[in-house]
């Protein structure tokens, strides 16, 4: 219960972030400049989503299992995830450029094929979503899939 009880401490929300000294920022911005930023945010978004699609099916998992202690802390895990994508899609003064960049990385062929083919083959995790539509279940639900296993889909996604 310790993380769970320590998530619940650092409570944030991302509609209280204040954005208009940063659109202000982005203004002032190369156009080459803006172009990374923009391409490391719409990457570091699309790893926000892949997570929560990834671990969401875990949850069915650990009740099957009765791991109450674990289903408590990966449902807040999953809202802070949430709260991680809703603030990357809130951007800064980039929002607009942010949905038609973020649909084209994710629509890559060689993004798709590092996140959704290669990695989690490295790791030995299936794919879990397609990374376009919503995510697919794919997750077997007879607590095949190791804790080790998943985290580490985790971190190949945010980063860890």
């Amino acid at each position: 219960m310790r993380l769970y009880q320590l998530g619940k401490k650092l409570f944030w929300d991302p509609a209280d972030l204040d954005f208009r000294a940063d659109s202000e920022d982005w203004e002032k911005l190369e156009s080459l400049t803006r172009k990374a930023l923009l391409q490391l945010t719409v990457l570091f978004g699309a790893g926000e989503e892949a997570v929560t699609w990834d671990l969401s099916p875990l949850m069915s998992v650990l009740t099957k299992e009765g791991r109450l202690e674990e289903q408590m802390y990966l449902e807040q895990f999953l809202f802070e995830e949430s709260k991680h994508t809703e603030g990357v899609r809130q951007g800064t003064g980039l929002r607009g450029a942010l949905l038609g960049h973020y649909l084209l990385y994710r629509k890559n062929p060689s993004y798709r094929k590092i996140f959704y083919e290669e990695l989690p083959r490295a790791v030995n995790y299936p794919a879990l979503t397609d990374g376009v539509s919503g995510g697919k279940d794919k997750l077997p639900l007879d607590g095949s899939v190791s804790r080790d296993t998943s985290e580490g889909c985790h971190n190949l996604h945010d980063g860890s």
